[in-house]
C-alpha cells in the first residue's frame, strides 16, 4: 500500500498514526517523550486508548486550537528525530528530503522486532507535507531533544 500510495497528486499518500490515532494525544509539550511512554509494547496495545487519554496533555481533539497544534508538531519533530538516532532535531531540509511514510514504516518494523511500538501520529506528518517550510518556521522551536538518548528510544 505504501508503494502505491506514496504521491498525494497521483493515487494518493498513505499515513500511518503508530499505533492508532490516539498517538495524536499522546503528547508532552516541549518533550521528546518521557522514556517508557515512548513506547508501546505490542501486548499492551489493548490499553493503549485508555492509557494515553488518562496521560494526555489535551485529551479532546475538538478543543486543539493553532497552539496546540504547533506544540504537537513541535513534538512531532522531536519524535522523528528521536526515533532517527538523532540527539539534535532535524531540520526541515532534512526532514523534508527524509521523512516519508515508506521510512517511518520500516524504523517502526525494526521496533516491532522488539515487540514494541514508537508512538507517532500521522497528523502532523500530514500537516508538514501540506503546508510545508512555512508551517515549519512558526511551529518548531526546539533544536534539541529535550530527554536523551538513552531515555527516549534506547
Amino acid at each position: 500500500m505504501l508503494t502505491s500510495f506514496d504521491n498525494e497528486t497521483e493515487n494518493g499518500k498513505l499515513y500511518i498514526s503508530y499505533p492508532m490515532v490516539e498517538a495524536l494525544r499522546d503528547y508532552e509539550p516541549e518533550k521528546c517523550g518521557n522514556g517508557e511512554n515512548c513506547f508501546v509494547e505490542i501486548q499492551d496495545f489493548v490499553n493503549y486508548k485508555n492509557k494515553s487519554a488518562t496521560r494526555a496533555y489535551n485529551p479532546h481533539f475538538k478543543e486543539y486550537d493553532i497552539d496546540a497544534w504547533k506544540n504537537i508538531l513541535d513534538v512531532f519533530i522531536m519524535k522523528v528525530s528521536c526515533l532517527y538516532g538523532m540527539s539534535d532535531t532535524m531540520d526541515y531540509k532534512q526532514y523534508s528530503s527524509e521523512v516519508t511514510p515508506r521510512t517511518i514504516y520500516s524504523l517502526e518494523a525494526k521496533e516491532y522486532e522488539k515487540r514494541r511500538i514508537f508512538v507517532l501520529s500521522a497528523f502532523p506528518e500530514f500537516l508538514l507535507d501540506y503546508f510545508g517550510v512555512k508551517l515549519w518556521k512558526t511551529s518548531v522551536r526546539h533544536r534539541k531533544n529535550q530527554r536523551n538518548r538513552s531515555e527516549c528510544v534506547w
